[in-house]
């Protein structure tokens, strides 16, 4: 889904 998808760039962008 677009959510899920967001959300792993979002967390990947929080982790960097």
């Amino acid at each position: 889904m677009l959510i899920k998808f967001t959300l792993r760039l979002e967390i990947c962008f929080l982790s960097s």
